[in-house]
């Protein structure tokens, strides 16, 4: 009992499997689906039939492509699968682009399809060509389009831009359709304005799609071409002028080949070729502009510097001459130019007061003292100074300036002098003594001369044959213009021909009173008499005679007849000849000169020094040594006319030498007689006033 169920279920299973299989119809238990392939892989599409023993083929896009298995006139297909199974798949080898179709399983004999299959080759984007690789030549500064293209893509193309792997967004594509309608062409253009700093840039075109999403890429590398980018300097900067300058014109430029072109201000420097250029500096290139132009293929670039030339003032506008009546206002202007920037002061003629630092001058309500020569002067510091003078005049009565006491020698003619100033000129001058009026010509004995020049209007009054009666008397000079008249009395005294006291004649020894120049100071070491220099007798000239015969020293400090001042007043040949007695104690054997002046004190250091002169070779000064054979000094201040040594105190730099070991050179400021000194052992020096010029111990003694 218990196996008959058993045997009966297995019964009902055979007879309803034989009834199925005697009744149940053909059906694909596999069909194929969509599929998406890269052009160049292989592809299978699945098709199994149950209850079907017939022929079984594939179309394609509609077209039988066989019932063989190996699909004879289709090389790449063929059917595979177990037959008896009833599969019948379609394999493609190295799938094509014309692959690309709709595809479908069909069991012929009994009209069974199955669902069609869609099969999508994709064809990867060809290897983008960038125009102009793999160098781009560009210009700087100037619109360019990068041009990239890539063929045959199979779905559309992805193309992008990348400068040294940064992404640029600018970029646009323009994609067409190829003639298999399936494939596209894609071009992409990226528009740059390249700077100097690109080039060397490298650029990438990368284009991708699905069936290649790694992309493919190309590069080019820019080579931008720009104008010369020029710097230009200058060594030294600033410069002192008159000093070597150096100028550099450097260069940055693609293309490299490029020419100079130099200039200054508006002038080409024709001579000059290449990056450098080295002149000798003026003030001018203050002003002007040293400019380097530089060209090549693409352009020309100019660049300039000014060089900042040190130099003194250089007067710009100079200052006019003026007359004003009293009561006006006085302006003068007074430009320089220098560099650095220059300091300028305003003064009077001999006085240390500054009367303004701008370029203009205004004095308000000027009076006739305020006539005079004004300078302006203008410095640069480190560099140098200018000056310049103008003069002022003030119109106003006549100034006399003439000494109140004059001198002559009976007998001989006397003149008396009055010099008158200002400004206008005297339209009239006349003298007058006792009951006597002279204007001009000739009065008897007596003769008025007036010259007038640019200093102002000497008058002269001349006595022939001066009488002794013509002397102690005052003579009044008067001068008059339109503003008014003075007066100034002047006295004629008489003199003793050796103990002149004329300024033209008169040597003044040691603080003279009336000395035009400060008193030298001079003295020599060692034993042996040394002359320094003569004095010839025009009071204009100084001679070296050497350590000849002749000449005189002059010690101590008794007082002098002019108030307690020491001086040893010397005449002229005429006057020293007549006590000439031998001298052999101070000037050597067979020397003569004049001895024993009552004014002549005796050397301090013990022994006696005699006054000595030699007319022959004028009025010689000299320092000697003593009875002790110490150190010798003489102190002499000369007294001469304006148009001998006081002059050229004015000007500076005369110069004095000779060929007896004496030479010497007047200061700039007139103020000191350098480089004194005479020949074989002794060494000189020289002082003048209290400036010690040249160190050398022991300083001289004060007298």
């Amino acid at each position: 009992m218990s196996s008959c169920p058993v045997a009966l279920c297995s019964c009902i299973f055979l007879i309803l499997s034989s009834r199925l299989r005697q009744g149940a119809p053909a059906h694909f238990f596999q069909q194929p689906s969509d599929q998406v392939v890269v052009m160049g892989q292989s592809v299978t599409l699945a098709c199994g039939v149950h209850g079907y023993r017939g022929l079984v083929q594939w179309t394609k896009d509609g077209l039988a492509l066989g019932g063989q298995r190996d699909l004879p006139g289709w090389p790449r297909y063929n059917l595979q699968g177990d037959v008896s199974l009833g599969e019948h798949n379609l394999h493609i080898e190295n799938a094509q682009l014309e692959d690309d179709a709709v595809y479908e399983c069909q069991a012929t004999q009994i009209a069974l399809r199955s669902r069609r299959s869609q099969v999508k080759i994709l064809v990867p984007p060809s290897i983008p060509v960038i125009l102009g690789a793999p160098i781009v030549t560009v210009r700087a500064r100037t619109l360019h389009n990068l041009t990239c293209s890539s063929t045959g893509s199979k779905p559309t193309p992805q193309m992008s831009w990348y400068r040294d792997g940064e992404l640029q967004d600018t970029s646009f594509s323009i994609k067409r359709l190829m003639e298999d309608g399936k494939q596209e062409n894609i071009t992409s253009v990226l528009s740059i304005i390249p700077e100097r700093s690109d080039s060397g840039c490298i650029f990438t075109c990368r284009v991708s799609n699905a069936a290649d999403p790694s992309g493919k890429q190309s590069s080019v590398t820019l080579n931008v071409h720009y104008a010369p980018e020029v710097s230009l300097s200058a060594q030294p900067d600033p410069a002192l002028e008159r000093s070597k300058v150096t100028f550099s014109c450097l260069v940055k430029a693609n293309p490299g080949q490029v020419t100079y072109r130099w200039a200054k201000g508006q002038t080409a420097l024709t001579g000059v070729r290449g990056q450098h250029y080295q002149t000798e500096v003026d003030r001018s290139f203050f002003g002007e502009p040293v400019s380097c132009a530089v060209t090549n293929a693409v352009g020309s670039t100019n660049a300039s510097v000014l060089l900042d030339v040190h130099f003194g003032p250089q007067l710009v506008t100079e200052p006019l001459p003026l007359t004003v009546d009293p009561g006006e206002d006085a302006s003068f202007v007074c430009r320089w130019l220098g560099n650095p920037p220059l300091a300028l002061t305003w003064s009077r003629q001999g006085s240390d007061t500054v009367l303004g630092n701008s370029e203009t001058l205004r004095l308000r309500a000027v009076t006739q003292e305020d006539s005079g020569i004004y300078v302006c002067r203008a410095a640069v510091p480190g560099i140098g100074t200018g000056e310049t003078e103008v003069r002022l005049t003030v119109n106003g009565p006549p100034i006399i300036q003439t000494e109140v006491e004059q001198w002559g020698v009976p007998g001989e003619q006397a003149q008396i002098h009055c010099f008158i100033g200002s400004h206008p000129s005297p339209d009239r001058v006349a003298w007058s003594w006792r009951e006597n009026v002279l204007e001009s010509g000739a009065l008897g004995r007596f003769r008025a001369d007036t010259v007038t020049t640019r200093q102002g209007t000497t008058s002269t009054l001349s006595v022939d044959r001066s009488a002794p009666s013509d002397y102690n008397v005052l003579y009044n000079c008067s001068a008059h213009n339109r503003f008014g008249s003075r007066t100034s009395s002047i006295a004629l005294r008489e003199r003793d021909p050796c103990h002149p006291h004329g300024r033209e004649e008169t040597v003044y020894c040691v603080y003279a009173e009336r000395a035009r120049l400060q008193p030298l100071f001079a003295y020599s070491k060692g034993a042996a008499a040394q002359v320094l220099a003569a004095l010839q007798p025009d009071a204009a000239h100084l001679r070296s005679p050497g350590a000849a015969a002749g000449g005189f020293s002059y010690w101590g400090s008794s007082p002098g007849p002019s108030g307690g001042r020491p001086r040893v007043p010397v005449g002229p040949p005429s006057c020293l000849s007549s006590g000439l007695v031998p001298c052999p104690g101070v000037l050597g054997e067979g020397a003569r000169g004049l001895c024993g002046h009552p004014d002549v004190a005796p050397d301090p250091r013990g022994g006696s020094t005699p006054v000595c002169s030699s007319p022959a070779e004028g009025l010689r000064l000299g320092v000697v040594a003593g009875a002790t054979g110490g150190l010798a000094v003489l102190l002499v201040t000369f007294l001469v006319t304006l148009g001998s040594i006081c002059s050229r105190r004015r000007q500076g730099g005369g110069k004095f030498g000779g060929q007896g070991g004496f030479a010497g050179e007047l200061s700039q400021d007139g103020h000191a007689l350098r480089d004194v000194g005479g020949g074989g052992d002794g060494e000189g020096r020289v002082w003048l006033g209290n400036q010690r010029l040249l160190a050398f111990p022991p300083p001289p003694p004060r007298l």
